[in-house]
């Protein structure tokens, strides 16, 4: 707390009554990084004009019930570049129906939390680098 109110114009209370991330992100990241609002920092971190850029395998795993992309009951592909997505052959996007954000962790409670070594993700990476690998093997365009 005492780091956080030395900086100009941060609002803890504010930032604290956030219900939405985008209002978290209006009382912190615009407030930390001087964007003037979220939309200001949304368009600077975007992907989307960097999409027919890629030219390497890319992986992106998004889950339908992300609650950084489903605010307001909006769907996250009509806010994802879905569409730009799958127009680069280098992209891979793979969406499931659950998964939260940052959550494709898979663990057990037997008196207490205990990881999976090999979660869902671990298992989708290593599919992914095992058919990437075949490709440049095979010479074949992604």
């Amino acid at each position: 707390h005492d780091e956080l109110s030395k900086i100009e114009g941060f609002d803890l209370e504010r930032a604290l009554a956030a219900t939405k991330h985008s209002e978290l992100d209006e009382a912190l990241v615009c407030t930390l990084y001087g964007y003037s609002d979220v939309s200001e920092y949304y368009r600077a971190v975007a992907c989307r004009p960097f999409i027919h850029d890629v030219t390497v395998p890319l992986l992106c795993i998004q889950s339908a019930d992300d609650p950084l992309f489903t605010e307001g009951g909006v769907k996250c592909r009509e806010v994802l570049p879905v569409e730009e997505l799958h127009d680069n052959p280098n992209i891979i996007y793979f969406e499931t129906e659950l998964g939260s954000h940052l959550s494709f962790i898979e663990a057990e409670v037997h008196g207490g939390v205990s990881r999976h070594e090999h979660t869902f993700c671990d298992r989708i990476i290593d599919a992914f680098f095992l058919f990437t690998q075949d490709k440049v093997k095979r010479r074949v365009n992604f």
